[in-house]
């Protein structure tokens, strides 16, 4: 698998592995999608899932079509899934990597929104252009734009209900909140460390270790001063026995006198 994703096959990769160019893709016939290219797409598809390199990849093979080509995929009963595919988890996909593929497929969202099988990849563009804002104000635009095209279509309707068209008509103010509200719960913003708190923990932690070392040097004089007291109260017992002994020697010898 990772064969597939060297420099210079990264381009080639739907090629490499739905053979476009003998492929139903773009046939007049109305010939229904083969076994095979089922196969290969529900491969491409697993091979999407499993690793965002190959997510990335697909998206430049994409946008390295021809623009008639990627509509077509879009349109395709089988490889408009290996499309969409490539717009459900919007954290695999960078940033720029979001506006070079909106900026090619922008031009035909109304057409699409009203084709049975290009409707569901404009139905993932909603989340495709999250905190992308400029670009989901000019889808919904488009479609606000051909209202009447979309509305009268039976897809284009399911479109215009998951992109809450009806509240960007009516409450624009509301959608705008609805957006934001969208970027919060696919990205939400990281908690900055409490460093106030963080300080407090640390400077209580020194704080209890000095009362410690403070408790313990107050039992250390304390000890010490029992001891001393204790020495000195010994002292003055001895001191007095010798002073009592001391005067009776004293007195003794003067009653010898």
């Amino acid at each position: 698998m990772r064969s597939l994703l060297k420099n210079e096959d990264k381009s080639q990769i739907l090629e490499n592995v739905l053979r476009l160019s003998t492929s139903t893709l773009g046939n007049t016939k109305d010939d229904w999608p083969t076994a095979e290219e089922r196969r290969r797409s529900l491969f491409l598809e697993k091979l999407i899932e499993y690793d965002s390199q190959f997510t990335v990849a697909c998206l430049e093979g994409l946008m390295n079509l021809p623009e008639e080509r990627l509509i077509q995929m879009c349109k395709h009963g089988v490889f408009s899934h290996v499309v969409e595919a490539c717009l459900v988890d919007v954290k695999k996909v960078d940033t720029l990597t979001r506006k070079k593929f909106l900026n090619v497929i922008l031009p035909y969202i109304p057409d699409l929104a009203c084709n049975a099988q290009a409707s569901h990849i404009v139905d993932k563009l909603w989340v495709f252009t999250v905190k992308l804002n400029l670009y989901k104000d000019r889808i919904a635009g488009l479609l606000f734009n051909n209202k009447d095209q979309v509305k009268n279509s039976v897809y284009g309707k399911m479109v215009w209900k998951n992109w809450s068209m009806e509240m960007y008509t009516r409450k624009r103010g509301d959608w705008k909140r609805l957006i934001k509200q969208q970027a919060l719960d696919l990205f939400p913003p990281q908690e900055p460390k409490d460093t106030e708190s963080a300080e407090k923990d640390e400077l209580g932690t020194k704080r209890k270790y000095q009362g410690n070392d403070n408790e313990k040097s107050s039992n250390d004089r304390y000890n010490k001063r029992q001891y001393y007291e204790h020495s000195a109260s010994e002292n003055g017992k001895a001191n007095e026995s010798a002073s009592g002994n001391h005067t009776k020697k004293v007195k003794r010898g003067r009653k010898r006198n």
